[in-house]
């Protein structure tokens, strides 16, 4: 009796090592709510993916400790929050939605049909995560440069109408079109240096080789952004030699040139 009695005692002390474990790591708190909301296959796309960029891992770390990331909700359109475009990941406050379709499309997968022994595909979730955290860092940022805009726009409403002129707001939408789009090209870059992170684990810690490179961008959900980026005449995109893409302005500039001549994401 005494054995049981001991044994049923480890149990409950094992539950609330795992509750405090989870308290003290609130990404980790997210993810078991997750894993308890989804479907196995669905839950194993993020957790692998966070665990295969130690760089990623550390910024959703940074983002659930700061209180600005709160929830992972994988979930039809109708249960999710709202949002202002066909996005089907995207954030919402401190709340990071995906429908399962979306979810599914991340999976890593073969887009181009030459095959070689040493490839290795991009991580989609791996890039959609990294790009999703730098959104969430950037957005007070962001929010604040929006009401510079707006209070500029404002100005110019008010000197219109004292000198009885019409309102043009098309300076006002350029700016505020070019300032989303300047931030979702920093986005992507975070969202490649990451999934190159986690191409390099998945090649045995070794960096790829110029060829590898070639196939990871071939096989990525989202190449075909950065394949524009490096036939742009003006602001081309340039790679170091490890793969990595150095986050300037430059840089910046040849996604965002990029990201205006192509279709809406479904990543936000």
């Amino acid at each position: 009796m005494k054995l049981v009695a001991t044994s049923i005692v480890s149990v409950i002390f094992a539950f609330a090592s795992v509750e405090t474990v989870a308290a003290n790591n609130p990404l980790q708190g997210i993810l078991s709510t997750l894993q308890s909301s989804v479907p196995p296959e669905q839950y194993q796309l993020f957790d692998v993916a966070i665990k295969s960029s130690p760089t990623l891992t550390a910024q959703l770390n940074e983002l659930a400790s700061s209180g600005q990331l709160t929830a992972f909700k994988v979930g039809e359109r109708s249960t999710l929050p709202p949002t202002r475009g066909p996005f089907g990941g995207y954030v919402s406050g401190t709340t990071w939605a995906f429908t399962p379709t979306f979810v599914q499309q991340q999976a890593k997968t073969r887009y181009y049909d030459v095959v070689m022994p040493d490839d290795v595909l991009g991580n989609n979730m791996v890039f959609a995560l990294g790009e999703l955290a730098y959104r969430t860092k950037a957005a007070p940022d962001v929010e604040a440069a929006e009401q510079v805009l707006k209070a500029q726009f404002a100005q110019n409403v008010a000197a219109a109408r004292q000198a009885s002129q019409p309102i043009n707001a098309d300076n006002f939408m350029r700016e505020s079109i070019a300032l989303q789009i300047r931030n979702t090209a920093s986005g992507f870059i975070q969202g490649w240096n990451d999934m190159l992170e986690a191409a390099v684990q998945d090649n045995g810690g070794k960096v790829l080789t110029i060829r590898q490179l070639v196939s990871l961008t071939m096989n990525f959900r989202y190449r075909a952004v950065f394949m524009r980026a490096m036939r742009l005449p003006d602001h081309k995109l340039n790679f170091a030699n490890d793969g990595r893409i150095e986050p300037n302005d430059a840089n910046r500039d040849a996604i965002a040139n990029a990201l205006k001549t192509m279709s809406v994401y479904d990543l936000q």
